[in-house]
C-alpha cells in the first residue's frame, strides 16, 4: 500500500487530459489509502495545441492541482521510468494517425496520409470513394483555401447525415448535398472533480455548470443509440 499507483496518460490532447484527470479521481475514491503518481507524456512540446490559451492555462492548473508530472516533447518509449519501475495503468490517447494504404492506393492524400475530400465528402481524385471523420482531410470546394479540420468528433458526427444522403444520391436517389463545417465548436473537458472546462473559440471558463452541461449533452448523445422499447 505504500507503493504509488502509477497512472500515465500518453497524448497531450483533450482526450489524454480528460481521461487522466477522471481516472485519477476514480482511483482516489477506489483506493483512498494508496498514493497515486500521475504522469502525462506527449511528443508535442505544447499542451492542448490549437486550444485557446486561457483554456490551456485552466487545464494546466487542474493538472498541477493533482500533482501531474508533465513530460512534453517526449515519446512514451523515451520517457524516464515510472516511479514504481512499471506502469499500473496507461491511457493511450495519442490522436488520429492515418493508415498507409490510402496513399499507396493512389488516393489523393495529405502529407500525413489522410484522404483528401471535397465538399460532397468525396475523394478529390476518385469521386466514387467517400471518406469522413478522422480518416479524411477536409479540402472543401475545389480551389478553396479551406484549412484542414481538427480531428474532433463533432465534425465526424455532423458529416454523418450528409454522407448518408450522398451515398443514396450516388445510387440515383436525389442530388448530392454539400457539407459545410462549423467555424468553431464547443469543447467541454471534465476535470474529474464535478466541474469541467469549457472552451468556445478564444473564450474559456470553468465550473460545475460546465460539467452539468457536458453531462446533459453526453447523455443525450448516448441515448440516441439506445434500442427502442
Amino acid at each position: 500500500r505504500q507503493r504509488p499507483l502509477t497512472l500515465t496518460a500518453v497524448g497531450g490532447c483533450a482526450a489524454g487530459v480528460e481521461t487522466l484527470l477522471c481516472a485519477h479521481a476514480h482511483l482516489s475514491l477506489m483506493c483512498p489509502e494508496r498514493p497515486i503518481a500521475p504522469r502525462l507524456i506527449s511528443r508535442s512540446p505544447t499542451l492542448l495545441a490549437g486550444m485557446a490559451p486561457h483554456a490551456a492555462r485552466l487545464v494546466r492548473a487542474a493538472l498541477d492541482a493533482r500533482g501531474v508530472e508533465l513530460l512534453l516533447g517526449t515519446g512514451f518509449a523515451d520517457a524516464p521510468s515510472a516511479p514504481t519501475k512499471s506502469e499500473h495503468l496507461v491511457l493511450w490517447a495519442t490522436g488520429a494517425q492515418a493508415h498507409h494504404w490510402p496513399a499507396r492506393s493512389g488516393l489523393a492524400s495529405s502529407d500525413d496520409g489522410f484522404i483528401r475530400i471535397a465538399a460532397q465528402l468525396r475523394s478529390i481524385s476518385h469521386p466514387q470513394v467517400f471518406a469522413v471523420g478522422d480518416c479524411a482531410d477536409w479540402g472543401g470546394s475545389p480551389g478553396a483555401a479551406d484549412a484542414s479540420l481538427p480531428k474532433a468528433g463533432v465534425y465526424a458526427v455532423r458529416m454523418g447525415p450528409v454522407l448518408t444522403h450522398n451515398l443514396r444520391a450516388a445510387l440515383g436517389q436525389g442530388q448530392m448535398q454539400t457539407y459545410t463545417p462549423q467555424r468553431r465548436y464547443l469543447a467541454l473537458l471534465a476535470t474529474g472533480d464535478g466541474s469541467a472546462i469549457g472552451a468556445w473559440g478564444p473564450l474559456a471558463a470553468q465550473g460545475r455548470w460546465a460539467w452539468r452541461w457536458k453531462d446533459h449533452i453526453d447523455r443525450g448523445f448516448v441515448a440516441g443509440f439506445a434500442a427502442p422499447d
